[in-house]
């Protein structure tokens, strides 16, 4: 399934728009740069659709300070929904949102964590 996108200012890269929140906030953080994301397919109860997939970021960084201040907003959330890989020399993270709920729970906490 194709998703509405629309052009952010931070490097001109097309993002679906139910994720750009999440995107957004984690690129405003020195060292952190995203990959890949998408805003995931999920059924009328929440639950992510089989044929597709749920939400997910794909980022790589270098500050540790700011993947401390992504934890202390992200605490409760980030310990089940982390994925840690090695590639091509980049270390990446991956936040998985297996539910429309979860997604749209950590875009209120980032909310919060703005005002």
């Amino acid at each position: 399934m194709i998703h509405k996108t629309r052009r952010i200012p931070l490097k001109m890269i097309e993002v679906d728009l139910l994720i750009i929140p999440i995107v957004d906030w984690l690129n405003s953080f020195p060292g952190i740069f995203t990959l890949h994301s998408c805003q995931g397919d999920y059924l009328e109860s929440g639950e992510e659709r089989f044929d597709c997939g749920g939400a997910y970021v794909l980022f790589t960084g270098d500050n540790k300070k700011s993947f401390a201040q992504i934890d202390l907003v992200l605490a409760g959330f980030i310990k089940d929904a982390m994925e840690i890989d090695f590639y091509e020399g980049l270390i990446r993270y991956t936040f998985r949102f297996s539910t429309k709920w979860h997604r749209d729970a950590v875009i209120d906490l980032i909310d919060d964590a703005q005002r």
